[in-house]
């Protein structure tokens, strides 16, 4: 803090003048006294501010030891993982029609049909009721189809089983409503119903002017 200055003149006045000055300063003319009063006032002037100049730097320079402070800055590095992404490739296109190949559609048949009925969906007519059965497979591949006891498949108690109560729900909501696949499991061990490839008959390879008018 700066210290607050006091004017010095009168205390000046005080100093380098008589008490009956003030009264005598009204008529004084001598041009001496006056020039060495203004010196020793300016002199006295230039001590008191180098002083307070002083008393600054000392101030300032304590001050701003103080308020120095130390600021610590901390850096966070956040590493962000991304889970990898699968992606199930799709199987490729094929590129010419094979006869009697396994098919659902005829984008599977370029060129040609893909022939059958009912194609993609759980074929129920797999499973014959009272034939002779050893395994499931003889069953049309129903499980739980082959009762061991008897000897013969029984189709409703196989989808009984499966927690279907009444055989009419199975003929309305399961058989030839079910879709499939060659590789799903949605049929309890029945077959998924195919089609064949059909291929259109391609076009002769000869030239032209090989063939010949009547």
């Amino acid at each position: 803090m700066l210290r607050k200055r006091t004017s010095i003149i009168p205390l000046l006045l005080v100093l380098f003048c008589p008490l009956n000055t003030s009264r005598n300063l009204k008529n004084l003319e001598d041009d001496v006294f006056l020039q060495l009063l203004e010196v020793e006032i300016a002199r006295t002037l230039r001590g008191e501010l180098a002083t307070d100049e002083d008393l600054q730097l000392l101030e300032g320079s304590g001050g701003l030891a103080g308020a120095e402070e130390t600021t610590s800055t901390s850096t966070t590095t956040t590493t962000t993982t991304v889970a990898p992404t699968t992606t199930t490739p799709k199987p490729p296109k094929p590129t010419q029609c094979i006869a009697d190949k396994n098919c659902f559609k005829d984008a599977e048949c370029p060129a040609g049909k893909c022939l059958g009925s009912e194609l993609g969906l759980c074929d129920c007519n797999a499973c014959i009721t009272n034939k002779k059965c050893s395994t499931d497979s003889d069953c049309g591949g129903l499980r739980n189809a082959c009762d061991v006891a008897t000897g013969y498949c029984d189709c409703v108690s196989a989808f009984h089983s499966h927690g279907y109560k009444l055989f009419v729900k199975v003929l309305l909501t399961f058989c030839h409503q079910t879709k499939c696949s060659e590789t799903s499991d949605n049929c309890y061990g029945l077959p998924c119903r195919v089609g064949k490839c059909r291929c259109a008959q391609g076009a002769s390879n000869l030239p032209v002017h090989y063939f010949t008018t009547g």
